[in-house]
């Protein structure tokens, strides 16, 4: 193609509504809890009184990443690996 403007090739593009920037700063953090079998990889996390502020905002939105079950002695325990969305995805969009 000997093209020397864009507007000589426009009508070979469509126009769409995106972004690309990511709806989480790349947040983690490692939490031990009492066990549940409703901690799956995947599953979203909420955060509420006791946690940082940043993390209960509404503009993030964390997943599970990783659960390690563990019933013992002590009790039923479940040690949970939590990231926002852009941990997951670095486009910020879920795969």
């Amino acid at each position: 193609m000997k093209v020397n403007d864009f507007d000589q090739i426009e009508r070979f593009f469509e126009p769409i509504e995106g972004s690309t920037v990511p709806d989480g700063v790349g947040l983690e953090m490692a939490i031990q809890t009492l066990g549940s079998v409703r901690y799956v990889v995947g599953s979203t996390a909420e955060f509420g009184f006791g946690f940082p502020d940043r993390f209960g905002s509404d503009d993030l939105v964390f997943y599970l990443k990783g659960v390690s079950h563990t019933v013992d002695r002590s009790g039923y325990k479940c040690a949970c690996q939590i990231v926002d969305v852009y941990t997951i995805s670095p486009t910020g969009q879920i795969v």
